[in-house]
């Protein structure tokens, strides 16, 4: 990508799920080993079983039904599944599959292409890094766990882990206007890279931060804002900032 005018910034700020790492694939393959298990000690099919985790999903996500955030933890998605599929899956296998689930998830997930070029790369031009990403309410620390995992995390200024290292969540717009001030940062002179319209875009451009979409998962959500710029591959970054 070449563009006419490059973004004049000082820090840069990633999202990690899905913009630095493939977590919806780790997730994918954790559920399909998982499944696989629940079929041969429970009888359900892999397919019924994906098909009914999905559902549930969709129901935290909108806060639906008896099922909201509060319930974000895969210890209790597995006991909603539990109890509609009827399969009277024991407590302490519950516990073991979603113990197994992020675990998984941290040695499933890889970084998206060119990773661990860019982030050099861009400390290479004197930009400060930092990094944010929403945190587990039920599992303090596995954030940080999973984000440590990667040796790329060692060329951020800051890591903020939602909820966790800050109070503010990323579904506030607060979360920035706490970020900028922790960490003193000049809006106009930081972008925010995301795949999120909603946390990730909307929410920095609130602050008055710039903002780039990954567009290659990018959520299907739009808002009041547009990103300064739409990439699907990392690299672009070197041509923008």
């Amino acid at each position: 990508m070449k563009v006419k005018q490059k973004l004049d910034v000082d820090t840069v700020i990633f999202d990690f799920d899905n913009t630095l790492v493939d977590t919806r694939k780790a997730i994918q393959e954790a559920y399909n080993e998982i499944f696989s298990e629940i079929n041969q000690k429970y009888g359900a099919s892999p397919e019924r079983l994906m098909i009914e985790i999905r559902n549930i999903e969709e129901e935290v996500k909108s806060n639906s039904g008896n099922l909201d955030r509060k319930h974000f933890d895969r210890t209790r998605y597995f006991e909603v599944l539990s109890e509609r599929l009827k399969l009277n899956i024991s407590s302490q296998d519950i516990k073991k599959y979603a113990d197994s689930f992020y675990n998984m998830i941290i040695k499933k997930s890889e970084p998206f292409p060119n990773v661990e070029s860019v982030l050099p790369a861009l400390k290479a031009r004197g930009k400060r890094l930092g990094l944010v990403s929403e945190g587990s309410e039920s599992r303090p620390g596995y954030k940080s766990r999973h984000i440590s995992h990667f040796s790329f995390s060692k060329y951020f200024d800051f890591i903020v882990v939602a909820g966790e290292t800050i109070p503010e969540h990323k579904t506030s717009p607060l979360i920035f206007a706490k970020i900028i001030q922790q960490y003193n940062l000049n809006p106009s002179r930081t972008v925010v890279i995301g795949d999120r319209m909603d946390m990730d875009i909307e929410n920095a451009m609130e602050n008055g931060m710039h903002a780039i979409l990954f567009v290659g998962r990018a959520d299907p959500r739009r808002g009041k804002h547009k990103p300064d710029f739409k990439i699907d591959d990392l690299n672009e970054l070197l041509d923008i900032i």
